[in-house]
C-alpha cells in the first residue's frame, strides 16, 4: 500500500489551520516520491510534475536505501525559491512482496527511539523500516536542510506507508531536537494506523500540529484495525498489550472527506477515532479506489504502473 504525509513549516502562523490548496501541492509531492530519479530531477512524470514545475520547485535529495530483497525505502526533498517553501516526501509500497510484508509484520514493538517513553507502542514493519534504515540519514539531511534554508517554510509529505514513516519522523524531529514542535506541520494521506493510543497520547503531548487526510471510505485507514468495544475504538485495554495482540489508535487530527471526488471542500475535523468521520467504515467496505485517488487524481507516478 502506497503509505502517507507530513509537512513541515518554520513560520507556524503561517499555515496553523488545513489549508486544501496546499494539501493538493503536497500530495502531488508524494506521488512523485514513486517516480525514477531522473524523473524526479527532470519533473516529467504528467500532471503532478507539471504542478510542481508551475510552483517551481526543484530536486534537492533523492534517497533510496535498500531494506529487503524485494524492495526499499525512499524519500525525496523538494524546494520552491518562489514560495521559499522546502517538502519532503516518503514513498509508500513499491510492489506486492512489499505490501505482503507490511501486513505479516503487523505486530506491535516498543517505541524506543526517546527515551523515559511508558507503553507506547507501533506497528512493527513501519518502525523497523524507518528506525533502522532511515532514521539517520534522514535526520542528517533535516539537520543540513534547515541549517541552510533557515527561513524557508519545511513540509514532509506522502501517501499510506509513507504517511505513517511521516508520523514517526515528525516525533523523531522533535525527540532528537533538530524541530522545535512549533516550527513544523504534518499532512498526511490515507496513513494506517501507525501505533497505539499511548504513542497517539505522547505525540499529542510532544508531536507537532498534525492533519491526516482521509478520502471517504479510503479502507488503508483501517489498517491495523482497532480494537472495537461497544462500537469504539479502545484507548486503554483491559489487558496487558503484547507484541501480537495490541490496540492500535490513530493520532489526531483527521481531516475527512465526505465524498470520494473531495471536492468542494465537503470534509469534517474529527479526533479519537470519533464513528462519525472515516470510522463509519471499516477496513471490511472500505475501498482501495479511495485510497489510489486523492483529490480525484492518482497518487502515483503517472509514468509508472499504479501501486497499492
Amino acid at each position: 500500500m502506497v503509505w502517507a504525509a507530513i509537512y513541515f513549516i518554520s513560520n507556524i502562523g503561517k499555515g496553523d489551520s488545513y489549508d486544501e490548496k496546499l494539501a493538493r501541492e503536497l500530495v502531488s509531492i508524494a506521488s512523485i516520491s514513486y517516480c525514477e530519479q531522473d524523473e524526479q530531477i527532470t519533473l516529467s512524470c504528467g500532471i503532478h510534475c507539471d504542478r510542481l514545475k508551475e510552483a517551481g520547485y526543484t530536486l534537492l535529495k533523492s534517497n533510496t536505501i535498500q531494506s529487503t530483497p524485494f524492495g526499499g525505502e525512499s524519500y525525496v526533498i523538494f524546494y520552491s525559491k518562489s514560495k521559499n517553501r522546502l517538502v519532503a516526501a516518503f514513498r509508500g509500497t513499491q510492489n506486492v512482496l512489499e505490501l505482503l510484508g507490511e501486513i505479516f509484520n503487523s505486530y506491535s514493538l516498543e517505541y524506543e527511539l526517546q527515551p523515559d517513553v511508558d507503553d507506547a507502542r507501533v506497528q512493527g514493519y513501519f518502525y523497523t523500516q524507518y528506525s533502522v534504515f532511515m532514521r539517520t540519514p534522514f535526520l542528517e539531511d533535516m539537520k543540513a536542510m534547515k541549517a541552510k534554508y533557515s527561513s524557508a517554510d519545511f513540509f514532509i509529505t506522502g501517501h499510506s506507508q509513507g504517511g505513517a514513516k511521516a508520523t514517526l519522523a515528525a516525533l523523531d524531529l522533535v525527540g532528537s531536537n533538530v524541530f522545535k514542535k512549533d516550527e513544523f506541520i504534518v499532512y498526511t494521506f490515507g496513513s494506517p494506523r501507525v501505533g497505539n493510543y499511548e504513542f497517539a497520547k505522547l505525540y499529542r503531548k510532544q508531536g507537532p500540529k498534525t492533519y491526516r487526510v482521509v478520502n471517504n471510505n479510503d479502507m488503508v485507514p483501517h489498517f491495523p484495525p482497532c480494537y472495537l468495544d461497544k462500537g469504539q475504538c479502545v484507548q486503554e485495554p483491559d489487558f496487558d498489550e503484547s507484541m501480537l495482540f495490541w490496540c492500535p489508535y490513530h493520532v489526531d487530527e483527521e481531516v475527512f472527506y465526505t465524498n470520494s471526488n473531495m471536492s468542494n471542500q465537503a470534509y469534517e475535523f474529527c479526533s479519537n477515532e470519533d464513528m462519525r468521520c472515516s470510522n463509519k467504515y471499516s477496513i471490511f467496505n472500505g475501498s482501495i479506489l479511495s485510497h489510489l485517488q486523492y483529490f480525484a487524481e492518482p497518487v502515483t507516478c503517472s509514468k509508472t504502473p499504479m501501486r497499492i
